[in-house]
């Protein structure tokens, strides 16, 4: 009864990091699947800019409308994958909650401008376990980064001499490897604050004897 009432008040175990994997994952699958279309396109588009930049012309009206048709152009190619990962990171946060709705969360509390409670908040067991989850959240990711790139450095260091279509090629290709990576690290940070969450959750709402 109590963790029900604790519900309807908003208050459920939550982790914050699960939609963030929920949109690493997401971003991982619209590179592997979307990836060679968008570089297609990108490469069509951009190659003018890139590989041709002496046939660009220097009239401002031409010039304008090839900047707005190049802008409209790109964000048709990349505003289908935003879509795809705002619909992840809003899964990661129902399959935690489900549906709910809550006045609750709504109501504005004083306690929270109040510099001292901020304080007391930043400097309690909260915050710390925040900056630790942090600061490992990053180490993890950067190791994940750095295991990907450094077996790569001479391949990258390489990429101004490629064309246009080739430097996308590898930047798809090493981008779904540090996807990849910083997906498996981030499971484990998102596997670990979930449970630390719940901890949380059930000793704030444990039954009094």
């Amino acid at each position: 009864k109590r963790l029900q009432q604790a519900r309807e008040k908003g208050d459920v175990p939550k982790s914050q990091e699960i939609p963030g994997w929920f949109v690493l994952a997401s971003g991982l699958v619209v590179i592997a699947l979307l990836g060679p279309a968008m570089a297609r396109h990108l490469t069509g588009t951009l190659t003018v800019f890139l590989a041709r930049p002496h046939e660009l012309s220097v009239d401002p009206a031409a010039a304008l409308d090839m900047i707005s048709g190049t802008a409209w152009s790109v964000g048709l190619s990349v505003g289908f994958a935003f879509l795809i990962l705002m619909g992840a990171g809003l899964a990661g946060h129902l399959v935690q909650t489900g549906l709910m709705f809550s006045a609750e969360k709504m109501k504005p509390k004083l306690s929270k401008l109040n510099p001292a409670e901020g304080v007391k908040r930043m400097l309690g067991p909260q915050g710390w376990a925040n900056f630790l989850k942090g600061l490992g959240k990053m180490s993890l990711v950067a190791l994940a980064v750095f295991v990907v790139i450094w077996p790569k450095r001479t391949e990258l260091a390489a990429l101004p001499a490629l064309d246009v279509s080739a430097i996308l090629q590898v930047v798809m290709e090493n981008a779904i490897a540090l996807f990849a990576a910083a997906l498996v690290a981030y499971a484990f940070v998102a596997a670990l604050d979930y449970m630390y969450q719940r901890q949380s959750f059930m000793k704030r709402n444990r039954m009094s004897r």
